[in-house]
């Protein structure tokens, strides 16, 4: 160790240190141990769990091997801090980076970098930048060159990248060109592909006096965009360049204007329109080209029409289409607009230099329709046409992008699509179904469609994905298929779609020519990155990209299919996502041979397995749940996943059934996990035990509980006997907690006493206290079913702290709903409002929306108690929403018991009937115990409405029926079957309710019945 004067620093740009105490502590014994430092530091929160820590510095060990390594380099790296260790922070599950003693580096790297977007004092900002260039001069991790290190280098070099180059350009603004040389040859060396450095060191160099310098610069920034770029400058290189290189405008003669009218209307395209007439407005100098992109049959060349007929007046008529989709040879393209301006040839005028002396008297709009043949070639004649003649403007219709500096894009998306659950007369509205019906009736169709027709109809025009042209050719197809037919035969694909039209266009003769004719463009590589991407059948992001289709430069990839208008940019979730339409991947799917097909699909096992593990956590704290939104949008790709996976690699289907329980439960469907584990375990059902067997076993059980689905009892088991046979016992306590909750919701009192004092000796015999959260929340339910809940009281605290010390999000909540309840039962109602406080706020911060309709029980049994009888009346309301939208009837029915509990204190009791009756209703099937609770409910009513002899007949079928259950009852509802007998036993004797006469079925029909 060396001796400095500096204090508690943690240093991770260059070698790793810690500088404290006037020491240089970097003796780390292996590289393992530095690397928990620099991978807690840019963690969430400076937190990881210990199974995502040793995942990431053993991604090739297995679950066991990775914790116990991390177990000891810990314990090494404590030695090598020695009095400073105090910065690991161990709690529970999780590992901290505690810093609130000391300073770390790349925070306050990213400190500055952010203080710098948020000031405007050019002292204060120059310092900022100053101090992450500062920081930033030797490289993340320095001699490290894992992957995950690597991606934190590139990031953090683009954050000092930016810096230098706006450090430089304040430089240059000061009069300072020598420092911002030196600034942007360094940003040069880290980012050698961005071009601000380049522009940054050619202003210097110009400055300096050095033209010839800054022209080389410039060519060499020219060369860089070229061979990764395609060439595309952007503006601002393109106005360094306009300074460097002087141009001209030559005078011009008058001109004859013409574009075809536009003879259909414009369907679902009033804001692009709005958009081109705006833009293209001659007041405004700053759009001088404007594309309209979008693949073949999206309806382009319409709205350029549409555009022209609008802008007429603006530009004094002086506005011409050109149809340049007849021409393959950009060179003809001056002569051909020359000829369209009604100019006939000059053989010995170059026909580029006559169009600029032409076009420059006035204000002139040029519309080029289908540029996209030429590629490239046409960029020099746009960009000399938009630099020599000031006043043009340009409106391209083009399948790509043109890639020139100053390009406004505008690309047309689909059409929007009627909702699928829309009525008819919402569904009409929508655009594409507009234009469908439309085409229809142009096509004479005959007596029109019926009303049985309207669910088919709907399902064509979703199924044409808002495609003008798909829609069109759909629809000249009904004369002869009819409805059903017709959406049956949509199935063979791009084949079916034929346009009968002798005036439509080759490339609009079928839906496959247009689709084909958009990839031709395309050159070889992008086409094989575009078949590739065929693979995702729910989008992609740019990681996906490149880790499963091998795409080395997703980035530019995705730009150029962009620009090409056959991917776009889906908004889902927090990171950004491509798409294609199915009609665009349909085809790309057929350029895949079968070999390259499936090891992509195998590569997107492989990628999502990978994934899965992040997500794998049972006690989800706030790092998982953040990895389970970013799971979500990879749903679909997920569901072709498991699929594929169940049929080719079980050993995978086998890890995605151990590590996706919570994500199935906390966002997306529980019963679609329930037929995959079905699937899954009558595939591998004799397969020898092992721990991902097991682990898949417990995924199932979780499953089971949660759904309450029928086989539990044989799921639990299974995943018993699997762990007892692999001697792996520690799903033991929580599987045994899943049979007590079985035994306790069967009335099984004795049986799940019996599982719990199981559970006690299992925990003190082998030390298993790692559950003690679960315990303690079944033991607090049992006991508050057992009419104690003064008792389960307790247990439900200690579950609660249990839960929150290790950061779980979910079940913490699910427990504090079960502690105010039993709160309110134990007439505590103050405790219960203390344990509910901000919980809904939470639920809803955090998405689990499972939690929400629980919480606002808890919330109106509160309100209910207070007397708060409105706000009662609004929590059971957002409840019985919150469990309709989940399909939970059995919940559902619970808060329609309490809702009428709460009109019989309004006193609206036909109201409180009608609650009543929709608790019976949900309860019907499976429910005896439950349906005996409704009943008691609706003979209240009938006692309120005096009808008390009715009322005792109900209610002795209610007693009875839980006698013979051996049911017990929470406090909220035998106090309220106890009041309800105190009163009858007062009006009619003992007599009324000792002999019930009716079955319970016929009991509830009396119950339903009110006088009038």
């Amino acid at each position: 160790m060396n001796s400095i004067e500096i204090g508690p620093r943690l240093c991770l740009f260059g070698r790793p240190r810690l500088l404290a105490g006037g020491r240089v502590i970097d003796g780390f014994l292996t590289k393992r141990s530095a690397f928990i430092l620099a991978r807690l530091a840019i963690s969430h929160q400076r937190q990881m769990s210990r199974a995502q820590l040793a995942e990431v510095l053993w991604p090739e060990d297995g679950y066991d091997a990775s914790r116990l390594r991390l177990r000891q380099e810990l314990s090494r790296l404590r030695k090598v801090l020695e009095e400073y260790e105090g910065i690991l922070v161990a709690t529970g599950e999780f590992i901290r980076l505690d810093t609130t003693d000391f300073e770390l580096d790349i925070e306050e790297f990213e400190r500055c970098a952010r203080a710098t977007r948020e000031t405007s004092d050019p002292k204060r900002l120059e310092s900022n930048l100053r101090r992450v260039v500062e920081i930033g001069s030797e490289p993340f991790m320095a001699e490290a060159d894992e992957d995950w290190i690597r991606v934190e280098r590139i990031r953090l070099n683009v954050i000092r990248y930016g810096a230098l180059v706006d450090l430089g350009t304040a430089q240059i603004e000061a009069g300072n060109p020598e420092e911002a040389l030196a600034m942007a040859r360094d940003a040069i060396t880290m980012v050698p592909e961005r071009e601000g450095a380049h522009l940054l060191a050619v202003r210097a160099l110009e400055d300096l006096g050095h033209r010839a310098d800054a022209l080389s610069q410039f060519d060499i920034l020219r060369s860089i965009v070229k061979d990764r770029r395609g060439g595309r400058l952007s503006t601002n290189a393109e106005g360094v360049a306009a300074s460097l290189v002087p141009t001209r405008a030559d005078p011009a003669v008058g001109l004859r204007f013409q574009f075809p009218a536009p003879v259909e209307p414009l369907y679902g395209r009033d804001v692009q329109l709005q958009q081109v007439v705006e833009r293209l407005d001659p007041s405004n100098p700053e759009i001088r080209l404007l594309s309209i992109l979008g693949m073949g049959g999206i309806g382009k060349t319409h709205l350029l029409r549409h555009s022209c007929s609008r802008l007429s007046s603006p530009y004094s008529g002086r506005v011409a289409f050109v149809d340049l989709s007849d021409l393959d040879d950009s060179s003809l393209v001056p002569t051909t607009i020359l000829h369209s301006l009604g100019l006939g040839y000059a053989p010995t005028d170059d026909p580029t230099t006559r169009l600029i002396r032409v076009l420059s008297t006035a204000p002139v709009l040029l519309a080029l329709d289908n540029l996209e043949q030429f590629g490239p070639a046409i960029a020099p004649l746009l960009r000399r046409l938009l630099s020599e003649v000031p006043a043009l403007r340009i409106l391209a219709g083009s399948r790509v992008a043109l890639q020139i500096s100053g390009e406004y894009r505008l690309t047309l998306p689909p059409l929007p699509l009627p909702h699928e659950s829309a009525e008819r007369q919402e569904a009409e509205t929508s655009p594409a179904m507009r234009l469908f019906l439309k085409a229809v009736e142009a096509d004479q169709i005959g007596p029109g469609l019926r009303r049985e027709d309207w669910p088919t109809i709907s399902n064509i025009v979703r199924r044409m994905e808002g495609v003008p042209l798909g829609l069109q050719l759909a629809a000249s197809r009904m004369r002869t298929l009819g409805p059903a037919t017709l959406l049956q035969d949509l199935d063979e694909g791009l084949n079916l779609l034929v346009n009968r039209r002798e005036d439509a266009p080759e490339r609009h003769r079928s839906l496959r020519n247009a689709v084909v004719g958009s990839f031709s463009y395309l050159d070889p590589k992008l086409r094989e990155a575009l078949a590739s991407l065929s693979v995702f059948r729910g989008g992609w992001t740019l990681d996906a990209a490149e880790q499963v289709c091998g795409i080395a430069d997703p980035t530019r990839t995705m730009e150029r299919l962009i620009d090409a208008s056959l991917v776009y940019i889906a908004t889902e979730g927090p990171r950004i996502r491509f798409r294609m339409l199915e009609t665009i991947r349909e085809h790309a799917i057929e350029l895949l041979d079968e070999n390259k097909s499936d090891l992509l699909k195998q590569r997107v096992v492989a990628w999502l397995v990978d994934r899965s593990h992040l997500v794998a956590s049972e006690l989800v704290g706030d790092a998982v749940r953040q990895e389970i939104d970013r799971l979500v949008p990879e749903i679909d790709n997920l569901r072709e996943a498991l699929t594929y996976s169940l049929d080719h690699d079980i050993e995978s289907a086998l890890i995605f059934g151990g590590n996706l329980p919570s994500f199935w439960l906390y966002r997306t469907n529980g019963y679609e996990a329930h037929q995959f584990y079905i699937q899954l375990f009558e595939r591998c059902g004799d397969a020898p035990p092992s721990p991902p067997l097991l682990r898949a076993a417990y995924g199932y059980a979780l499953i089971a509980h949660f759904l309450q689905t029928p086989n539990r009892p044989e799921v639990y088991e299974r995943g018993l006997s699997i762990g007892r046979q692999i001697g792996n016992l520690s799903y033991e306590v929580k599987l045994r907690v899943f049979q007590a909750f079985f035994a306790q919701n069967s009335i099984q009192y004795d049986e799940c006493r019996a599982i719990l004092e199981g559970i006690d000796r299992f925990v003190e015999e082998n030390d298993a206290f790692e559950s003690a959260g679960f315990v303690d929340r079944i033991k607090g339910m049992f006991l508050h079913y057992q009419g104690q809940p003064e008792l389960a009281i307790k247990h439900f605290r200690d579950a609660t702290s249990w839960f929150n010390s290790r950061g779980e999000l979910f079940y913490q909540v699910r427990t504090r709903v079960n502690f105010a309840l039993a709160a309110l039962d134990a007439s505590d109602i103050d405790l219960a409002q203390a344990v509910l406080a901000g919980l809904d706020e939470q639920a809803a911060e955090i998405g689990f929306t499972l939690l929400v309709p629980a919480i606002a029980v808890a919330q109106g049994r509160t309100d209910l108690l207070r007397g708060r009888l409105d706000q009662a009346v609004s929590a059971f309301e957002k409840s019985i929403s919150g469990w309709q939208e989940m399909g939970s009837t059995f919940q559902e029915g619970d808060v329609w018991t309490a809702l009428g509990r709460t009109y019989l204190e309004q006193g609206r009791l036909a109201e409180a009937n009608a609650a009543f009756g929709n608790s019976a209703r949900l309860w019907k099937t499976g429910y005896p115990v439950a349906l005996a609770v409704a009943l008691c409910g609706l003979a209240a009513v009938q006692y309120r409405i005096g009808e008390p002899a009715r009322a005792a007949r109900m209610l002795a079928v209610t007693r009875r029926e839980w006698a013979d259950a051996g049911a017990k009852l929470i406090p909220f509802h035998a106090e309220f079957a106890n009041r309800l007998e105190a009163d009858l036993l007062s009006t009619l004797g003992i007599e009324a309710l000792e002999t019930p006469t009716l079955t319970l079925e016929e009991a509830v029909l009396l119950g339903r019945s009110l006088p009038d």
